[in-house]
């Protein structure tokens, strides 16, 4: 018997590699966050802060993860860019995103998620989230001068 070769590209590749078990995802990203805080008193001695703004998300690397992957943390691979403001702040930077399928770390992550949410911080930023830097719309002062400063290698 003779041993075939084949590749497949783009939607092919793709859907041969669900089928396979496994899902694209971003490993690498360029993430902008603006983020103002609202506080409200809440019954007793607690208290709930809201987090508003927006969340851009522009995929720079991505690769194939087993299925039931989930992101535990972010490194961050570049330098910082903000510009706190009395209202809100902007930040953004490149991060390398990490995965687990370690049950213990997934459930660890969650509790953290729960607790936070319990202890009173409610995320409200709308996210958008781009599969690469021809899909993002360049609308961002900040992400285009991040961008300049720290190109993507």
């Amino acid at each position: 018997m003779t041993p075939v070769n084949t590749t497949f590209k783009g939607q092919k590749a793709l859907t041969f590699m669900k089928k396979m078990g496994y899902e694209f995802k971003p490993v690498q990203q360029t993430i902008y966050e603006k983020t103002s805080e609202a506080w409200a008193p809440g019954p007793g001695s607690r208290s709930f802060t809201f987090l508003l703004g927006e969340v851009v998300k522009i995929t720079e690397k991505s690769n194939y993860l087993k299925k039931g992957m989930m992101e535990v943390n972010r490194y961050q691979l570049s330098g910082l860019k903000s510009n706190p403001s009395l209202l809100s702040i902007e930040t953004v930077a490149r991060y390398k995103i990490n995965y687990t399928d370690n049950n213990y770390k997934k459930f660890s992550v969650f509790i953290n998620k729960l607790l936070k949410e319990m202890g009173g911080t409610h995320d409200y930023r709308r996210v958008w989230e781009f599969d690469s830097w021809g899909e993002y719309w360049k609308n961002i002062k900040l992400i285009s001068d991040f961008e300049e400063e720290y190109p993507n290698e």
